[in-house]
């Protein structure tokens, strides 16, 4: 039997959205609103200095404004500067109680902060103001897979995907947990299922090649290992991923 080469580091790991998520409403016809997008603008083109010095002008005339509290804090926590992006997440909250993006973006930066309980009740609040927020489910699910709550993870993604039946990152990391519970059939279904929404997942093709490794399917494992070389051409970061990849190829027979 040919041996399989894998690399513990990749089969866990998820993709990761970066990006918090500012909201670009702003009142009309103010001097607050054209300094407001422009900042967004600068933000937009990683311009991530001028964004927080335009952001603060804009609060130095509007303090209440929330829409620029929330992009404020997404400019620091893009430049790492969390503590100053959980100020201006928590004072977005105080301007509006029931806002759930400043919700998530703050559990997002509790979450690099390496505090998961605390990112995990902030999600929480979130979800609650909007229960079809699905991002922050599969955020909160990533946090209870990694605590080891797989049971809590596949219920917080299975929401996710209620919300929102597309969210390709839900299908994936639902798929993973489903793994980890021993339901591979489970499991392949919504690697499939993540391809279908995003043809381009490079992790979707990645690992539903080890589930049909496993299963003895070797041509289609083949194939989606050389769908996730073809999507990942160029791109940084799965430098060692390709390296598995390829390996793997060779090994199964493919060439």
């Amino acid at each position: 039997m040919k041996q399989v080469y894998t690399i513990l580091a990749l089969v866990g790991m998820v993709a990761v959205a970066a990006l918090a998520h500012p909201i670009w409403a702003a009142p009309a016809g103010s001097d607050a609103e054209s300094q407001f997008n422009l900042g967004v603008s600068l933000l937009q083109r990683e311009k991530i200095d001028e964004a927080i010095a335009t952001f603060q002008k804009v609060l130095r005339m509007k303090p209440d404004y929330a829409s620029a509290r929330i992009s404020l804090g997404a400019a620091y926590q893009k430049k790492g500067m969390l503590d100053q992006a959980v100020k201006e997440y928590w004072m977005a909250i105080f301007s509006q109680p029931n806002n759930a993006v400043a919700r998530y973006n703050l559990a997002k930066v509790f979450a690099q902060k390496g505090q998961p309980d605390s990112a995990i009740t902030v999600f929480r609040e979130a979800i609650k103001l909007n229960p079809g927020y699905a991002d922050a489910n599969v955020e909160m699910g990533k946090l209870f897979f990694a605590k080891g709550a797989v049971d809590s993870a596949i219920a917080a993604y299975r929401r996710a995907l209620k919300a929102k039946i597309d969210h390709a990152d839900a299908h994936v990391n639902l798929a993973e947990a489903l793994t980890k519970k021993g339901k591979a059939d489970e499991a392949l279904f919504e690697y499939k299922e993540a391809i279908k929404f995003k043809p381009d997942h490079p992790e979707a093709h990645f690992k539903l090649a080890y589930i049909l490794t496993e299963k003895g399917n070797n041509e289609e494992a083949i194939d989606e290992f050389k769908a996730f070389l073809r999507h990942t051409t160029n791109v940084a970061g799965y430098d060692d991923w390709r390296k598995v990849a390829l390996n793997n190829i060779q090994a199964l027979g493919g060439r």
